[in-house]
């Protein structure tokens, strides 16, 4: 190998090397929260899916105010 590519070699070596370390010094994200009983589970599931129709709603009713405008 001639010294060209041996120090290209070694360059990527070093900046994957250095990326490694970089994602292993992350904080690694909180899991997100579980309710601990189904009653609960229940519960966040009917909340969570209250505010998605409500942001379908929403979405729907801009939409019909841009074919009302059209």
């Amino acid at each position: 190998m001639n010294r060209r590519r041996k120090n290209q070699f070694r360059e990527a070596l070093d900046a994957k090397r250095e990326a490694l370390a970089s994602a292993a010094n992350r904080p690694k994200p909180e899991p997100e929260w579980e309710p601990e009983t189904p009653e609960l589970r229940a519960e966040v599931l009917a909340d969570r899916l209250q505010e998605r129709d409500a942001e379908l709603a929403k979405e729907q009713g801009r939409r019909r105010g841009v074919d009302k405008e059209e």
